[in-house]
């Protein structure tokens, strides 16, 4: 019975462990872009009943994360520069799978995408995330 108990305590020392040693920075990484004042934006109302995971994605097909949205909520996204002032890109939406208890990775699953936006430093774009996510559109986009 003792022997049970130690092995049972090793375990969940080594399960802290392994949480333990997860960056605390992993849901907002390094390369996430941050608003600034001379920025094209995306301003995202997710009425989704699920997060979700925005992307920018390049002519040549190159994806940019640009943040999360949590469900029922809204959140301001900086566009890289790189893809205002004359390039097209589209906005790409992913939702996240519900979250089993048994399992803490969290798996992205359906997808939608814009037609090609362009937008110019300072512009606000707005995208209305829906339910179903297929109702998802851009409403308009507004100088800031």
């Amino acid at each position: 019975m003792l022997a049970r108990e130690i092995v049972s305590g090793f375990a969940a020392a080594a399960l802290l462990t392994t949480v333990a040693a997860v960056p605390a920075t992993a849901s907002e990484p390094e390369n996430l872009v941050r608003p600034q004042r001379s920025q094209a934006v995306v301003q995202v109302r997710n009425y989704n009943r699920a997060d979700v995971e925005v992307y920018a994605v390049s002519e040549g097909g190159r994806r940019f994360r640009l943040g999360t949205v949590s469900r029922q909520s809204e959140r301001t996204l900086a566009v890289p520069g790189f893809l205002t002032d004359g390039s097209l890109f589209r906005l790409k939406i992913y939702t996240y799978e519900p979250r089993r208890p048994a399992s803490m990775v969290r798996k992205l699953t359906h997808g939608v995408k814009t037609n090609p936006l362009s937008a110019r430093s300072g512009q606000t774009i707005e995208l209305i995330v829906n339910d179903p996510l297929t109702d998802t559109f851009i409403n308009h986009l507004t100088p800031r």
